[in-house]
């Protein structure tokens, strides 16, 4: 008979099921598995529960998982739920449960939760930083708002870079449909162009300036000579700026927000394969002349190299396109053919589809 072996494969789940809620007046609830609360976040459960008995664990890795679940539900009904998180002694505890008043019901999270209330009684700066960050996503488009977030980028540590994560993610909300205060411009540009700033800081600062809209030429300069690649590669996406700059990332984006036939046609045989792609991709977009690209698609270094080429070819529809996709449509690699289809269909060549 085959039910032993069937008893024997439930009992395993069954020791996973939530524990019953407890009688009143008996003990409190036994804390529940990180599976337990791992399978609720992901079956979107509302076990609130679950989620208190996590809460009243003391221990801080189940009540991170019980606040960062409460937040993944998106409900705001549950946001009474998650508000005791945010007084417990763990920091990280705190810090998720910020963040997941955010998630949990956009700017209905935030009604009855006087969030100043919170910022000044709370002294740990990873903590402060959170608030910033989740007030910035969620807080009402207002110039108060505006102001007490750009106020915050006067702390220092966790706490600045969580207010410059608030702002960046304010601005990208509301920009487009107010202009943010010349004030809150200014001091993310002195943070972006200061030396000493850390990096997360700096970047984060020029992300917020790009959210505004706001191309300051002397911020732009600065953030060109950064030690840092990805603050170039950021600063190139704002100033729109050419550079032939030593980190592939930089070349990349000056190539996409810069480039012209002859700056591509410099870096068909880029070091890194991936401006170079780019460079072919461009020369085909910008109908450039098409030598390199005839020669990339018959000797290219890579399939990639060939593929890219023949594409930019049949897009440019010149009299070498027609052969380079019958040479392509043959290649071994499986991707290189997927190629020569869409170079096929530009070029409307059914005999090669």
């Amino acid at each position: 008979m085959r039910l032993p072996v069937l008893s024997l494969a439930v009992a395993p789940l069954a020791l996973l099921a939530t524990p019953p809620a407890t009688a009143p007046g008996a003990a409190s609830a036994p804390p529940p598995s990180r599976h337990a609360l791992l399978e609720a976040e992901h079956a979107r459960r509302p076990d609130t529960a679950l989620f208190r008995a996590a809460r009243e664990s003391g221990d801080p890795a189940l009540q991170r998982l019980a606040a960062r679940a409460l937040g993944r539900l998106e409900q705001p009904g549950l946001v009474d739920a998650l508000r005791p998180f945010l007084t417990l002694p763990d920091p990280q505890v705190r810090a998720t449960a910020a963040w997941a008043l955010a998630q949990s019901g956009g700017t209905v999270g935030w009604r009855g939760t006087d969030w100043r209330a919170l910022l000044r009684d709370e002294a740990h700066p990873a903590v402060r930083g959170a608030l910033y960050e989740s007030w910035g996503r969620r807080a009402p488009a207002d110039s108060a708002t505006e102001r007490q977030l750009a106020a915050a980028l006067a702390e220092a540590g966790d706490a600045r870079t969580g207010a410059l994560r608030g702002v960046e993610a304010y601005l990208r909300r509301t920009a487009r449909a107010a202009r943010p205060a010349v004030a809150t411009v200014q001091l993310l540009r002195e943070v972006a162009a200061a030396e000493r700033t850390p990096r997360t800081d700096r970047l984060l600062a020029l992300l917020a300036l790009t959210a505004a809209g706001d191309r300051d030429s002397a911020t732009v300069e600065a953030a060109l000579r950064d030690a840092d690649p990805d603050v170039r590669r950021v600063a190139v996406a704002l100033g729109r700026r050419w550079v032939d700059d030593a980190a592939p990332m930089v070349r990349w984006q000056a190539l996409r927000v810069a480039g012209t036939c002859a700056r591509a046609e410099a870096h068909v045989a880029d070091t890194s394969a991936h401006v170079a792609l780019l460079a072919i991709d461009l020369l085909g977009e910008q109908r450039c002349p098409a030598a390199s690209l005839v020669t990339q698609a018959a000797t290219g270094a890579t399939w990639q190299h060939r593929a890219h080429a023949t594409a930019a070819l049949a897009r440019l529809g010149t009299p070498e396109a027609a052969a380079a996709v019958r040479r392509l449509a043959a290649a071994p690699e499986f991707q290189a053919r997927a190629w020569a289809v869409t170079a096929a269909r530009l070029l409307k060549d059914s005999t090669t589809l």
